[in-house]
């Protein structure tokens, strides 16, 4: 089975937060692993780290928190976010806020686009 599974057990998002996401995580990470998952996208708190290592240690395909991910960059210049690092242009900064909202467009597409030479782009440069 291919699965890709973005989990924040530690988040506050929608005030539920489990007792011991510690434990919680380790023992899914170890249940995804029998069913084949090959990856997990894992994030925890900045401000209160706990169970990465944890994770890792019972998960044994590969961890997106062991890549880059970029997901609140794409999310504020999306779509041109490859264009804004190919010409060194300034980045939106992302309204946290607006995230996990219904709002399809608040937060989602109302972000500026990269002017290039009096053009909007939202097309890739050659």
């Amino acid at each position: 089975m291919h699965m890709y599974r973005n989990s924040s057990l530690f988040s506050k998002v929608y005030v539920r937060k489990d007792s011991n996401p510690e434990a919680l995580s380790t023992y899914l990470a170890s249940e995804l692993t029998k069913l084949g998952v090959l990856y997990l996208h894992v994030f925890e708190p900045r401000d209160e780290p706990c169970c990465l290592k944890s994770i890792r240690n019972a998960f044994e395909g590969t961890l997106i928190s062991n890549l880059v991910s970029l997901s609140r960059l794409f999310l504020a210049n999306h779509p041109d976010l490859p264009n804004r690092f190919e010409v060194n242009s300034p980045l939106n900064k992302h309204d946290k806020s607006t995230f996990y909202r219904t709002d399809p467009v608040l937060g989602y597409t109302d972000y500026p686009l990269l002017e290039i030479k009096g053009a909007r782009s939202s097309v890739l440069l050659s």
